[in-house]
């Protein structure tokens, strides 16, 4: 049984930008009865698309994870670009067996036109006549896995048609990476799809699986807008717990202060507190005040010495403003 198996596979074209990541994937031959034996790859520009055909068939080297093929025939590679005529076209076009003579019939590839002696020769050819040279020239060989990159970039409608006709008959493992919708749905019945480094499998053509993808996503950003929304009800909830918790203390301690304040003895007390805060501030740095104290100790002395009685010896008591020398010692008080 012809099947490919992908587990954890990485790849990076620099180290800076990863393409595929952790990329797990099983694929299969699909019955020989198959109408649509391809799996289409699709995906933006860019996603990967190519690497991982180029991987398959490989050309390219993981840098993680593993990657098998299970195949006794030959795995070939159709690339987007037509410019150079190959050695397996050139060897194809003279190949005079039964399956390369109906492949040549089938597509209306004639071999002179290969040769610029006789017909045309590569150059001349249009893209189109290229591409189909191409294509022929893989499904000679009859291949196990067949990895169509782009093949109807250059076909008109009536090309597109025969290459078509042609392909529906493979009856290996085919993967086709297209950005054309009409063929993708002529020959695919799964749907790859590389999308943010990742590789998802879809049943049925790229038209059945894409409105099924969609909706999961659109149902992801549903539940992801929702689950903000709740976010937010329940921060605005906790701010308004909060809110409410501060009122309940604060409320209680505001009115006790108020209370109080509104007693008598609180206001008479408050009353006392700043007239003892404007005399201490004020008439006591006076000068004025300074001399009057010193006047009244001078006259408490007087006062000491008459209930004392003449003759009798009254202390000392220095007197002056500050810086008098009041504390360096003084004369001995005068008897009255």
């Amino acid at each position: 049984m012809v099947s490919v198996h992908l587990r954890g596979l990485r790849h990076a074209h620099t180290l800076a930008a990863g393409v595929l990541d952790d990329v797990t994937l099983d694929l299969a031959a699909p019955e020989p009865a198959e109408p649509r034996p391809f799996v289409g790859v699709v995906g933006p520009n860019g996603a990967g698309k190519s690497t991982l055909l180029r991987l398959l068939a490989g050309e390219l080297t993981p840098i993680g994870g593993t990657l098998e093929v299970q195949a006794t025939g030959p795995v070939r590679l159709v690339r987007q670009d037509v410019d150079e005529l190959t050695d397996d076209v050139r060897g194809f076009a003279w190949q005079w067996d039964g399956v390369a003579v109906r492949l040549r019939r089938r597509l209306h590839l004639d071999p002179d036109d290969l040769d610029s002696r006789v017909g045309r020769g590569w150059g001349a050819l249009s893209p189109g006549q290229r591409k189909r040279w191409q294509v022929a020239a893989a499904l000679a060989e009859q291949p196990d896995v067949l990895l169509l990159d782009e093949p109807t970039n250059h076909l008109d409608a009536a090309a597109r048609d025969l290459l078509v006709g042609v392909l529906q008959r493979f009856g290996g493992l085919g993967l086709l990476a297209s950005h054309d919708r009409a063929v993708l749905e002529r020959l695919t019945s799964r749907t790859l799809r590389v999308h943010r480094g990742r590789v998802e499998l879809h049943a049925g053509s790229h038209g059945e699986a894409a409105p099924r993808w969609r909706a999961a996503e659109q149902a992801e950003r549903d539940a992801h807008e929702r689950a903000r929304r709740e976010l937010r009800r329940e921060q605005r909830l906790l701010g308004d717990v909060r809110r409410d918790r501060h009122g309940a203390e604060v409320g209680p301690r505001r009115e006790r202060r108020l209370a109080g304040a509104n007693q008598p003895d609180a206001r008479e007390a408050t009353q006392v507190r700043a007239a003892q805060g404007r005399a201490g501030t004020g008439a006591a740095g006076h000068p004025d005040a300074r001399a009057r104290g010193a006047g009244r100790g001078r006259r408490g002395v007087v006062r000491r010495a008459a209930r004392a009685g003449r003759g009798a010896r009254v202390p000392p008591r220095r007197l002056g403003p500050a810086g008098a020398g009041r504390g360096a010692g003084g004369r001995p008080a005068r008897r009255w």
